[in-house]
């Protein structure tokens, strides 16, 4: 996995933001804008409108960027005390096949400046985009802010397209990030779901492919 990431994605550290860490790449709002979060604000009611249009943004950016026969890694990972581990019944690996979960590699380091913390990481590889329920991880990405709404995703998943050199991040209910090796390999996802893309870094991501 790392020897892939140094080929593909040279001096990449597998951490967010990755749309501003790395030069190609598209970074989407996935909590729709025209949509409340709360349907009650007074009464703490959520409006569950607003996380099925979350998910259904990510899913379809996810399906521009990732076919079903596609080669990929999922990366997820959490930060806890050393004792604190990542089961083969945590959420995230339950999402992909029984067949594919025998590719899980399992890594821990210390995290720096920390008090006893460490980046405990679950690799999955070898296994193709149609072994992963990406629909259910998003679900759960999406509601990660709101404890109300199960499941609830405590950690963060990274999804490596290998055959296409793409990395997919849902980071939580407001983006999505998608950064690739090469700018070619962005060129449908940015036309298919170019609505999506943030204003805020609309003009730059354009310059990448206007005036080709």
């Amino acid at each position: 996995m790392n020897s892939y990431l140094q080929n593909n994605f040279k001096g990449l550290e597998l951490a967010p933001p990755l749309f501003y860490t790395w030069p190609t790449g598209i970074r989407f709002e996935i909590g729709a804008p025209e949509v409340d979060v709360w349907s009650d604000l007074k009464n703490g009611v959520l409006n569950a409108h607003y996380f099925e249009k979350a998910i259904q943004r990510a899913v379809s950016i996810c399906d521009a960027a990732f076919s079903a026969s596609d080669e990929v890694d999922v990366v997820f990972e959490i930060i806890g005390h050393r004792r604190r581990k990542i089961k083969m019944k945590s959420y995230v690996l339950r999402q992909i096949t029984d067949s594919a979960r025998k590719h899980v590699s399992f890594a821990s380091r210390k995290v720096e400046d920390s008090r006893g913390l460490y980046l405990k990481t679950a690799y999955v590889t070898g296994v193709t985009s149609r072994e992963v329920n990406y629909a259910n991880i998003f679900l759960s990405i999406v509601n990660t802010d709101f404890p109300q709404r199960k499941p609830s995703l405590r950690g963060r998943c990274y999804f490596v397209n290998r055959t296409k050199g793409l990395i997919l991040h849902l980071y939580d209910d407001r983006g999505l990030d998608v950064i690739a090796s090469d700018r070619s390999a962005l060129k449908e996802i940015y036309v298919r779901c170019n609505d999506w893309i943030l204003n805020h870094d609309k003009p730059k991501i354009d310059a990448l492919f206007l005036g080709e």
